[in-house]
C-alpha cells in the first residue's frame, strides 16, 4: 500500500460521522495506527503495512454503510475497489474471515484490537498473499451445505437473505448445458454465478466444463466457504474463483469478460429500477456472444398468497413494478423473517420488462414448476419463479 493511499485514507476517516465516544475513540486510534505507518515506514514490513491499512479500510468502509455516513461511502467504495484490483473490487474471504473479529460492526471491535492492530495479525500464524500484498490464516473449515427443510428442498441461508434450492430448476440447467457445450469449444473462458449462496449450480459448472473459470460471488463470505470446502473435497477447485460481495456495487469486471452469467432468486431482493441498472452492468460484463441466465421469484407463491390480489390490481392500474414490497411481514410472517425486509415479485412480463430496458434480446423465457424442489406452503399453481434466457 503506498504511502499516497494511506494518507488519502486518514483523511477519509476523518469524515466520518462518529455517533459515540467509543466510535470515535476506535477511529481516533485505528488513524493513530495509520500515522504511525507514514512516520516509520522503513521499519514496519510491506506486508504488514498492507494487510493494516486494508483492515483499517474495510472497518471504515462497513461504518461508511449506515446512513449518517453515505456522503463518505461511494468515495470509499471507490477507493476499496482500487484497493483490491487484483480481487475484482472485493476482499478475499481468507481476509475476511480470518479477521472477522474485529472486521465487525464497529461498536463490538474490542479497544485493545484498535490499539495495535499489527500485533493482532502477529499473534497467529499466518500464510503471505503475494498476490493482494496480505496476511491471514490458513483455515478451510469443513463446512458442507447445511441440510434442507424436511419437505422440498429448501435450505435457509446463513445471513437470512433468503433459501437456496438444493436442485438446479430449468434454467440453472441450461446455464451448465451451455458451459458445458462451450468446453467443447473454447480452450478457456470464464462463467459467472451471482448470489450463488452455497453454490449449488457453480459445483455443477466446475464439474461440467473443467476447462471453464468459474466467478463465484455471494454476500456471504461462510456461504462461500462452504462452496470452497465442497470444491476441495470434490478436486474441483483449481478454476474456482471466490468473490464475496455486493452485487452489483462492489464488483468489477472488464467488458466482454464472460461468456455465461447466471444470477438466480437475487433480482427480487431489489427495487426495478436498481434491477434494471444491475442488468445493464451484466450486459457490459458479457462477451458479445454471451449469454445471460436469469431467474426471479414471482407472486405466484402460496405463502404470498394474499398478496397476489393487490399484484393483480396494482398491475392493471399499470404501477410500473407491481410486485414490489416494504413490508412482507404483512403478507408471510412466517416466511418474511428469513428474507430482507424488501421483496419485488415479477410475473414474465414484469422480467420481459426490466431485461428489455437493459438492452437485451430475449431468446426464451417461461414461468418454471417449482414441484419438488419448493416445500408445499410455496407451491400453488406451477408459476412459483420465471427464467430466461437473453443476449
Amino acid at each position: 500500500m503506498e504511502n499516497s493511499n494511506i494518507a488519502e485514507l486518514i483523511s477519509l476517516s476523518a469524515r466520518l460521522n462518529q455517533m459515540d465516544a467509543r466510535v470515535s475513540t476506535l477511529i481516533t486510534k485505528i488513524t493513530q495506527q495509520l500515522s504511525h505507518l507514514l512516520q516509520h515506514d522503513c521499519s514496519t514490513h510491506p506486508i504488514d503495512k498492507s494487510t493494516i491499512t486494508l483492515i483499517a479500510l474495510e472497518i471504515f468502509y462497513m461504518y461508511s454503510s449506515r446512513p449518517e455516513n453515505y456522503q463518505v461511502y461511494d468515495v470509499l467504495l471507490v477507493f476499496r475497489k482500487n484497493a483490491w484490483k487484483t480481487n475484482y473490487g472485493v476482499p478475499t474471504i481468507e481476509f475476511l474471515l480470518s479477521y472477522e473479529e474485529v472486521l465487525t460492526q464497529i461498536e463490538n471491535i474490542p479497544l485493545e484490537l484498535a490499539e495495535n492492530i499489527l500485533h493482532y495479525i502477529n499473534t497467529k500464524p499466518t500464510q503471505i498473499d503475494e498476490l493482494n500484498r496480505i496476511k491471514y490464516y490458513l483455515h478451510i473449515l469443513k463446512r458442507p451445505i447445511p441440510q434442507p427443510e424436511e419437505e422440498g428442498h429448501f435450505v435457509k441461508t446463513f445471513n437470512s437473505q433468503g433459501y437456496m434450492t438444493t436442485r438446479l430448476d430449468t434454467f440453472s440447467k441450461k446455464f451448465i448445458a451451455f458451459c458445458q457445450k462451450q468446453s467443447l469449444t473454447n480452450k478457456e473462458f470464464s462463467v459467472l454465478e451471482i448470489g450463488a449462496a452455497f453454490g449449488i449450480a457453480t459445483l455443477a459448472a466446475l464439474e461440467a466444463a473443467p476447462n471453464a473459470t468459474v466467478y463465484c460471488n455471494d454476500l456471504d463470505p461462510h456461504q462461500l466457504q462452504v462452496v470452497q470446502y465442497t470444491a476441495i473435497e470434490k478436486q474441483i477447485d483449481a478454476n474456482l474463483i471466490l468473490l464475496p460481495g455486493r452485487f452489483p456495487n462492489e464488483l468489477s469486471f472488464e467488458s466482454g469478460k464472460f461468456q455465461a452469467i447466471l444470477i438466480c432468486r437475487v433480482l427480487h431482493f431489489s427495487r426495478g429500477n436498481d434491477i434494471i441498472v444491475a442488468l445493464k452492468e451484466i450486459k457490459k460484463w458479457l462477451a458479445p456472444d454471451g449469454k445471460l441466465f436469469v431467474i426471479v421469484e414471482t407472486p405466484f407463491i402460496k405463502a404470498w398468497i394474499s398478496f397476489l390480489p393487490e399484484f393483480i390490481e396494482r398491475k392493471a392500474k399499470d404501477v410500473p413494478f407491481p410486485g414490489e414490497i416494504d413490508t412482507p411481514m404483512k403478507y408471510a410472517k412466517d416466511r418474511a423473517p428469513f428474507l430482507p425486509p424488501f421483496i419485488h415479485f415479477m410475473d414474465i412480463d414484469g422480467l420481459s420488462y426490466t431485461l428489455a430496458q437493459a438492452g437485451f434480446e430475449i431468446e426464451q423465457i417461461a414461468y418454471i414448476d417449482r414441484k419438488n424442489q419448493f416445500p408445499s406452503d410455496i407451491l400453488l399453481d406451477g408459476r412459483e419463479s420465471v427464467g430466461a434466457v437473453a443476449t
